[in-house]
């Protein structure tokens, strides 16, 4: 049971809603879930005397259940029970839930999915006194809310970022948009990120480097680094070879070392996981 200071949902907040939801009708005790178990990828040798273990992947999804109670106190009426229901299960595809704790104005972490069962908490045949609630998530884990920062190149700029992500073997690909000042060319290179090259001169390790050619002034050009797509607004532009790479760029758990070339700003944007468990 997860008991937040509030939630946003589809626009609207418990707040907004008149609900509590830091208290519950049934109490966690004891060993609880973290929806992060994982399960074997295998394969066994000819006679069976091995098994071949490839990788661990995840096993299940969060499922983060919610109380729902008025801030009075009180009973909900008919028409309260129609308000909420439909708040809470009208939407037919993923959305977004943001659960805030200390902060009322900033959330903890934001979930990705839909409530999959809202349950009608009774007292005595008729009087509704709370809803127990299931958000689905559609991975194991929460996400912090949007990161995003911005930079000012005038030629060539050098900077940190740091990504605090809960998975620390996985890289993040963030969301890249590039506005240029002038028709040049602009590289960005992740300096703590290398991959092995191989050249004329054998193989080398260097990093991780993405190259735009053939920009105009005041062009914008957005590189959705985790869907692996790239798209400029000038209408008629077709990226093509303009656009070369050792790979997407990618950010890793800690301190990040990049070097922007080319007259423009650029944004980046991401989510991190957060591994928050049922609480």
């Amino acid at each position: 049971m997860i008991s937040p200071k509030k939630i946003l949902w589809r626009g609207k907040s418990s707040t907004e809603m008149e609900c509590r939801v830091d208290i519950s009708f049934d109490t966690d005790d004891g060993a609880t879930e973290s929806y992060l178990s994982k399960e074997a990828i295998t394969s066994e040798s000819y006679d069976g005397t091995m098994r071949h273990t490839h990788m661990y992947r995840y096993s299940e999804v969060l499922s983060a259940q919610f109380t729902l109670t008025k801030d009075n106190e009180e009973e909900f009426t008919r028409e309260e029970n129609r308000i909420m229901l439909a708040w809470l299960t009208s939407k037919k595809t993923n959305g977004l839930l943001s659960v805030y704790f200390e902060n009322p104005d900033s959330p903890e972490y934001e979930l990705i999915g839909n409530f999959t069962a809202v349950e009608q908490e009774k007292l005595g045949n008729n009087g509704i006194i709370g809803y127990t609630c299931t958000f689905e998530c559609i991975s194991p884990y929460a996400y912090s809310p949007v990161r995003k920062y911005s930079y000012n190149v005038a030629n060539s700029l050098s900077f940190i970022i740091n990504s605090y992500s809960d998975e620390y073997d996985s890289f993040i690909y963030p969301k890249i948009t590039i506005t240029t000042k002038a028709t040049t060319d602009v590289s960005i290179a992740n300096n703590s990120v290398t991959i092995i090259d191989s050249t004329s001169e054998g193989d080398k390790e260097v990093p991780v480097v993405m190259v735009l050619k053939n920009n105009v002034a005041a062009e914008t050009i957005v590189i959705d680094g985790m869907n692996k797509i790239i798209y400029s607004d000038k209408p008629n532009r077709v990226i093509g070879d303009d656009f070369s790479w050792t790979s997407w760029l990618p950010l890793m758990t800690g301190k990040n070392e990049l070097t922007v070339d080319g007259a423009c700003t650029v944004t980046f944007e991401w989510r991190e996981p957060r591994k928050v468990g049922s609480i």
